[in-house]
């Protein structure tokens, strides 16, 4: 299947990208992957920029914010609580959601 870009729509209805979101992170979860902006992109068969885009759409905006955040929230947890380096996960918070270093 090719990619789905930004000048698509990617989902006819909302409840449809809903359901892969939801299917992408149960997969995570049953195969203790982490959960990426870049495999969420994949999973729905679309480049990242074209899922950004698809988050300024207003019908869809919700569903891949809380899917951000979820992503988010994992990497987070992961910089608290995971021993030894966390370079890449500092820089995934960095570069993919604007997280800056405080000091």
């Amino acid at each position: 299947m090719a990619f789905k870009y930004s000048s698509m729509k990617p989902y006819e209805r909302p409840a449809d990208l809903q359901k892969n979101v939801n299917s992408y992170f149960k997969m995570c979860e049953e195969t203790e992957t982490a959960p990426t902006m870049s495999g969420l992109a994949l999973y729905l068969h679309a480049s990242l920029k074209a899922v950004q885009d698809w988050a300024k759409m207003p019908e869809f905006a919700a569903i891949l914010d809380e899917a951000f955040l979820k992503v988010e929230h994992w990497l987070e947890n992961e910089l608290v609580t995971r021993e030894g380096r966390t370079d890449g996960i500092q820089h995934a918070l960095d570069n993919r959601f604007g997280w800056r270093p405080s000091c």
